[in-house]
Parts: C-alpha cells; structure tokens; sequence
C-alpha cells in the first residue's frame, strides 16, 4: 500500500499531494486521488491507465524510490528495449524540456507493456470503481467511476487490446 497525505493549500489549488515528502499534484489529467487515505498499487495503476492520471504517475514514481529515481529506471528500461529515440525527465509524459520519443518507440514500450498480464488488464478495462475521499467517521468509504480514455477500444474495434492513445 502507498500512505498517500495531503498537506496546506497553495494558491487556491485543490493542495500539493505528497508522497514520500514529494509532490504528486500535478497539471492535465487526473482521477483525483483522495490523499487523506491509503491507495494499494492496483489502484494507482488503474488511475494511471485509465483517465491517463497524472497525479497517479507521480505518486507511483514517488512511491518507487523518487522522481529522479524513477526517471532514470524508465531511461535505462526504454535503452534496455532498444527505444533510441526516448529520452524520459518526468513520470508522467508531459511535454518538458529535453523529454522526447517516436511512435515507433512507443509501439516499442506498447508490445513489452503487452507481455505483462497486469498491464494488458490495465490497458483494456473499459472502467472501474475508484476509491473516493476517505469518509471522516466509521463510514464506508464510497467509490466513483473512472473511465478509459481510448477511443479505439471504447469502439469496440475487433482485435483492439487496449493500450493509450493521446498525449501522455
């Protein structure tokens, strides 16, 4: 499990999420991780796949030893698999300075992902429920619904498997 803590507000943002003393809020995509509970790795992958959660990105990598540790596991990962063209400096794939990659590497990442029991039922869960905000007292804690964002597989194209598509 990740202890995921929420500390003060900043700027009228919803607050900076931590994990590990590391920031995890972040800009773009998210499914809004209620960091006043714990998350088990199941659902921060599924936050990450599903809407494309950047907060999710941050908090696994956080969780995996730190930012720049992570970071450099991904470089040495995509080097390992032979990806030429990328080169990683965030968790989540947002543009940043110095941070690119190909389709072809991309497809790359797409067919080792595939290899994975886990990742493939991650990539092609069409929704899930996903923990909502801790509830203050003895109460059960509610859950929403988070949605795949890939439209080949919401069309039901035959043969699709999942996988993202988009920005990040």
């Amino acid at each position: 499990e990740f202890a995921l803590e929420e500390t003060d507000q900043l700027g009228g943002a919803q607050g900076v999420d931590q994990v590990g003393g590391e920031k995890v809020f972040v800009v773009g995509k998210r499914p809004r991780l209620d960091l006043s509970g714990d998350l088990v790795d199941d659902e921060l992958f599924y936050g990450l796949m599903l809407p494309s959660g950047n907060d999710a990105a941050r908090a696994l990598a956080s969780a995996a030893g730190g930012l720049q540790s992570t970071v450099r596991a991904m470089n040495a990962e995509a080097d390992e698999l032979g990806a030429q063209d990328t080169l990683a400096v965030n968790p989540t794939g947002l543009d940043a300075p110095g941070q690119v990659t190909s389709a072809f590497d991309l497809a790359i990442f797409a067919r080792a992902g595939l290899a994975n029991r886990d990742f493939r039922r991650y990539v092609s869960t069409m929704s899930t429920a996903f923990p909502a905000q801790k509830p203050k007292r003895n109460k059960q804690r509610d859950t929403y619904m988070i949605y795949n964002q890939n439209p080949l597989l919401l069309k039901s194209y035959h043969g699709v498997l999942g996988v993202k598509t988009g920005y990040t």
